[in-house]
């Protein structure tokens, strides 16, 4: 015995304008079976973009992260000098100049030519 199934849906408004109600009817051989349900609107779509959490306000202003990355900056420039000078200090020259060049500090570099040429 074959069983046809097939789903019919419907949808009628109820009398108030909250409410609506879904009738489903299914197939099955013969027999029709149908179930309504009355189903209340859902959240709006303002409700659902309320419902999302702001974003949180900013730990700090943003000039105050522009000086917090400036003594940043500050304190990378100091900790390469140092590195620097001490390369020079021990006569390490071409690995001085190398290491400026390679931080991209290129006044840095002109310095250590200047101290690390012969005769100075």
């Amino acid at each position: 015995m074959k069983y046809l199934l097939a789903s019919i849906s419907c949808i009628a408004l109820a009398a108030g304008a909250d409410a609506q109600t879904t009738t489903v009817c299914n197939r099955i051989g013969q027999t029709v079976y149908c179930t309504s349900s009355l189903q209340r609107p859902g959240p709006s779509t303002q409700d659902w973009l309320n419902a999302i959490p702001h974003p949180a306000p900013p730990i700090f202003s943003s000039s105050d992260f522009n000086a917090m990355m400036e003594r940043h900056r500050q304190t990378e420039r100091d900790s390469l000098r140092r590195t620097v000078g001490q390369m020079v200090a021990a006569g390490q020259c071409p690995d001085a100049r190398a290491t400026a060049l390679n931080a991209g500090d290129f006044d840095l570099a002109r310095e250590v030519d200047s101290m690390c040429q012969p005769g100075r």
